[in-house]
């Protein structure tokens, strides 16, 4: 079996965050939107349902534990969560805060991207001992 190694165009449009157990955790690098992706940490998986059942019980922890904070940071309305395969075969989970009202052009980093980034690598540290 090969060994995991993340996707070029990934490692491009993203900023990695930290390590969770089974994923990585990285930051789209566009300002308009609060936008994570999930990437299992296993090589040759292009599916969800390729990953074994305890991987994929992991992923629902990892995945609602981000969801929980990311709302909680950006006082968002709902998540966004989708695997969009279309130009990356390897399997990675956009999270994607919803905010209403929709305002384009909007920079929800700026000059706070430091601050936000702190704050959910913080929650991230102290929750996953509870969820994972």
């Amino acid at each position: 079996m090969e060994k995991f190694k993340l996707h070029a165009q990934l490692q491009k449009d993203c900023i990695e965050l930290t390590e969770l157990p089974l994923r990585k955790l990285l930051l789209v690098n566009d300002s308009h939107y609060p936008w994570f992706i999930l990437v299992p940490k296993v090589a040759e998986v292009s599916e969800l349902f390729q990953l074994s059942w305890q991987d994929q019980q992991q992923f629902l922890n990892e995945s609602s534990l981000l969801s929980e904070i990311l709302l909680q940071i950006f006082k968002g309305d709902k998540m966004n969560i989708a695997a969009l395969g279309n130009r990356v075969p390897q399997l990675h989970i956009h999270h994607v805060v919803r905010l209403k009202p929709i305002v384009v052009g909007l920079n929800l980093f700026g000059v706070n991207k430091q601050r936000y980034l702190i704050l959910i690598m913080s929650l991230l540290n102290l929750k996953q001992n509870y969820y994972l």
